[in-house]
């Protein structure tokens, strides 16, 4: 889950993912507004959004704390995964137009599903 404390924001692991009697524990703080983090289908990567001066992204750490890496930029927002682990759907501003696309996170190539005139949001994948 996102959480923020003062001026930082956060990713954290609360409950069941947790022994018992502990509070959350922070994956990876920063400066920059996180949110929207999705776990992979294995529990072993985690996909989040992260505001930056130059319009954001989507980002992706393993559960560990790992330092993140940027998988996509752009005005990117709530990442889906794909049931097989390698894919995952996002909005995505491309030329101000909001749409659904799917990135291959192997290759980095991302294929625009939706290419309505309505602002798209909100991916989500049926398993």
């Amino acid at each position: 889950m996102a959480c923020d404390s003062g001026n930082r924001h956060g990713i954290c692991l609360m409950g069941t993912r947790l022994s018992a009697g502990d509070d959350a524990v922070v994956l990876f703080e920063d400066d920059l507004p996180l949110g929207e983090p999705a776990w992979s289908p294995d529990g072993e990567w985690l996909l989040f959004s992260r505001d930056t001066v130059a319009a954001g992204g989507i980002w992706m750490m393993h559960r560990t704390g790992s330092e993140p890496s940027q998988v996509l930029s752009g005005a990117a927002t709530t990442p889906a995964w794909g049931p097989e682990g390698r894919r995952f759907a996002v909005s995505l501003t491309v030329g101000g137009q909001r749409d659904i696309y799917v990135v291959d996170l192997e290759d980095g190539s991302r294929t625009n599903l939706t290419r309505s005139a309505a602002q798209d949001r909100y991916p989500s994948w049926r398993w």
